[in-house]
C-alpha cells in the first residue's frame, strides 16, 4: 500500500514537472515564431561584418561571477572598423533555475574619428533542462548614453542548446530588440538571430564560432563571429 501511494506521488511529481517544462517550450516557440513572422516578409539591403569576442569569468562564490570582455567588431562589408568594447559585468545565480547581473559596457565607435558611448544593463535569466536540450530565456534591460543622448533597449532572448557530446553544443538564440523611447517600441523592427557551435577545449577554455544574422527595418546585417571564453 505505502508502495502504491509512493509511486502515485512519484508520477504526479513527473506529471507537473512535465507541465511546467512544456508551458515553458511554449513560450520560447511562440517568441521564435513572433520574431520570425515579423521581418520575414521584408525587402531589406545587406551588409557582412565580423565580431570576435574574448571574455574572462572568474567564480569568485557559490552562485557568483565577475567578468570582463574585449569586443571587436567590423561593419561595410568588414572593410572597416565598427567598434572597440570593453564590458565588465557581474552574474548571480539566485537560484537553481534564476539569475541576475549587470554590467557596464564602453564602446569606443569609428565614424570618421573615435567617438565614445556608455552603456549599462540590467538582466535575469531563467534556464531549465529536457533531456539533452538546455533552454532559457533572458530578459535584458540596456542603457545606452551617445553624445548627450539617451536610448533605452528592453532585449529578450530564447535559447536552446543541444548537448551533442560533452565537448560539442550547438545551440539556436532569437532575440527582438525593442526601443523604450525611440519610435513606436516593441516592433521587433531589429532582431538578432544567431546559430553556432560550442566547443570545450578543456576545464577552462572554451570557443563558439557562430553566424549571426541582424535583421533590421531595411537591412539585413550577416556576421561571421566567434567568442572565446576562459572560465577561472
Amino acid at each position: 500500500m505505502m508502495h502504491s501511494k509512493s509511486k502515485c506521488y512519484h508520477d504526479n511529481i513527473i506529471k507537473i514537472r512535465h507541465r511546467r517544462i512544456t508551458h515553458k517550450m511554449k513560450r520560447i516557440v511562440t517568441l521564435l515564431l513572433i520574431a520570425v513572422c515579423s521581418v520575414a516578409v521584408r525587402a531589406k539591403d545587406t551588409d557582412f561584418n565580423t565580431w570576435t569576442i574574448i571574455t574572462a569569468k572568474v567564480n569568485i562564490a557559490k552562485g557568483l561571477s565577475v567578468s570582463g570582455t574585449l569586443d571587436y567588431r567590423t561593419r561595410q562589408d568588414a572593410s572597416s572598423t565598427d567598434w572597440w568594447a570593453f564590458r565588465t559585468a557581474v552574474n548571480y545565480q539566485a537560484l537553481p533555475h534564476f539569475s541576475i547581473g549587470g554590467g557596464y559596457e564602453l564602446q569606443l565607435l569609428y565614424r570618421n574619428g573615435w567617438n565614445n558611448r556608455h552603456r549599462y544593463q540590467v538582466q535575469i535569466g531563467e534556464n531549465f533542462t529536457a533531456g539533452r536540450f538546455d533552454f532559457s530565456l533572458r530578459e535584458r534591460f540596456q542603457h545606452t548614453i551617445d553624445s548627450g543622448s539617451n536610448d533605452y533597449v528592453l532585449r529578450t532572448r530564447a535559447q536552446a542548446k543541444y548537448k551533442a557530446t560533452d565537448l560539442l553544443r550547438p545551440y539556436v538564440s532569437v532575440e527582438p530588440f525593442n526601443s523604450l523611447n525611440k519610435g513606436d517600441g516593441f516592433d521587433f523592427n531589429f532582431v538578432r538571430y544567431i546559430a553556432g557551435l560550442e566547443f570545450k577545449l578543456n576545464k577552462t577554455t572554451s570557443i563558439a564560432p557562430y553566424y549571426c544574422l541582424n535583421s533590421y527595418d531595411n537591412q539585413n546585417r550577416h556576421t561571421a563571429a566567434i567568442d572565446i571564453n576562459f572560465n577561472f
